[in-house]
């Protein structure tokens, strides 16, 4: 008779953030077993200088072929210890696919951990009360301090953009300009780079900046940076069945990118866009 097979049990506050990284508590021995189904790459420890990562989850990551990072970091009770530059060393490896699966805990996946997430939503482009959320979804109290706060708002460390960004990450589209961070392009020393406004682009689909124009390598003329015209609001079709209130909810202003001879402002009681010859035609008929 087979024996039972031991329960899997995660590591205490795990959860997948992103595909391909996850974020929790210190694992313990009882959740080896687990972790191994995660097919992890890279672990990313936050953990006091004192102790450091056990020595089951160090003979783990030899095992498995884990590569283990350990950053000492004090005990969120004892102080503040994060710095700029640690933290966008930890979102330089986050962002990477090269080190996906990739597993981040601090001692009990709260407040040392959380602070670096809260800066990689920073990083996507999160607003401020959804990032703050997010972050007291996983503290003991549910609170977040001022200085935690702060620290996100003030978070502009230069981060290291790899060549190969995550699809969560910009759509996986490089860009070399942030709205609140400062980004670093990667650079393939093999692949030949042109100079754009000062930033060095290989054959790689980058962008200037959110909301500007794309820049990709190898149309056109040899050595000639070709750029794609960006499509905005005012070249797609509009195909309109609802009220108009109820899609002007950006202030986009769909009555000037309709389609030609329709009037965004004037619908019939089903909430369907008039052309101009049938409002002229109801104007008449109510005229006569």
């Amino acid at each position: 008779m087979s024996r039972p097979l031991p329960p899997l049990i995660p590591p205490f506050r795990l959860c997948l953030i992103e595909e391909g990284v996850y974020r929790g508590g210190h694992p313990s021995l009882k959740n080896m077993r687990y972790l191994r189904r995660l097919k992890l790459r890279t672990v990313l420890s936050l953990v006091p200088g004192s102790t450091g990562p056990s020595s089951d989850l160090r003979e783990y990551c030899d095992a498995e072929g884990v590569t283990l990072f350990w950053h000492a970091v004090d005990k969120y009770d004892d102080g503040f210890s994060h710095t700029p530059q640690l933290v966008a060393s930890l979102l330089n490896k986050l962002v990477d696919p090269r080190n996906h699966p990739i597993f981040i805990h601090c001692r009990d996946g709260g407040h040392n951990t959380g602070l670096v997430v809260m800066c990689l939503r920073r990083l996507q482009n999160w607003n401020l009360p959804t990032i703050y959320e997010e972050f007291m979804r996983y503290t003991k109290a549910n609170d977040i301090t001022f200085k935690e706060k702060k620290f996100v708002e003030a978070f502009h460390a230069p981060v290291l953009i790899p060549l190969q960004i995550p699809v969560w990450l910009w759509d996986g589209v490089r860009h070399s300009k942030h709205p609140s961070v400062k980004l670093e392009l990667e650079v393939d020393p093999d692949a030949s780079t042109s100079k754009v406004a000062g930033v060095g682009v290989t054959n790689v689909t980058e962008k200037e900046g959110f909301g500007e124009q794309s820049v990709v390598q190898g149309k056109g003329k040899a050595g000639e940076m070709w750029k794609r015209p960006r499509q905005t609001h005012k070249q797609i079709e509009v195909h309109v069945s609802l009220k108009l209130g109820a899609l002007d909810l950006t202030g986009v202003g769909f009555a000037t990118c309709c389609r030609p001879g329709m009037d965004m402002t004037d619908m019939d009681g089903a909430g369907d866009v008039k052309s101009k010859g049938a409002q002229h035609k109801q104007s008449e008929r109510l005229k006569g």
